[in-house]
């Protein structure tokens, strides 16, 4: 009987250091568990955070070239006021009117470029995995901003289409006028 009491008290003594043995891991498990959670949801906000930041940087980029997109429409209507006013053709004047249209052409490619990949990125976000996470606020951010941009880009667009046709209403009147 001692020889199964010392036993006993011996597999006891085991079970209690077993015991708290395995409840250490388990709270180290649970400590490394919840650090990883937080820094998991640090980075999935550090993520979001940093896509938002990425996106409001390009949409002030776009805003930009919007901007410059109306100012150089402000000086083709100038100059189209000045060669419909001169009495002789000046091709000084026609060279900077084509550059100004190449210009605008161009900054208008990397517009609708642009806008489509926010688009993309507004969208996407929404639709990602982990979607949950991502703030609300932010997701209607992009989409506001994203959306006020196209309809900017529009309207500079629908102004320049109507300076255009203005000029060529205004060139077949001139031509047809010396006919007469």
């Amino acid at each position: 009987k001692q020889w199964y009491q010392r036993r006993v008290a011996i597999t006891a003594g085991d079970m209690r250091d077993r015991i708290t043995y395995f409840r250490s891991q388990a709270e180290d498990a649970e400590a490394h568990e919840g650090r990883a959670t937080v820094l998991d949801l640090q980075q999935t906000a550090d993520a979001t955070v940093d896509e938002v930041k990425s996106f409001l940087k390009q949409a002030q980029q776009t805003r930009d070239k919007i901007v410059a997109i109306e100012s150089l429409v402000d000086q083709i209507r100038k100059h189209h006021g000045k060669i419909h006013g001169a009495a002789a053709r000046d091709e000084e004047r026609h060279k900077q009117l084509n550059q100004g249209m190449d210009e605008i052409r161009k900054l208008f490619d990397t517009v609708k470029l642009a806008l489509k990949t926010m688009e993309q990125q507004s969208k996407g976000l929404s639709h990602k995995e982990g979607a949950q996470d991502r703030r609300p606020a932010d997701i209607r951010i992009m989409s506001s901003q994203y959306t006020s941009l196209q309809c900017w880009f529009f309207e500079t667009w629908t102004e320049y289409n109507e300076c255009q046709s203005d000029y060529r209403e205004k060139r077949k009147k001139y031509r047809l006028r010396p006919a007469l």
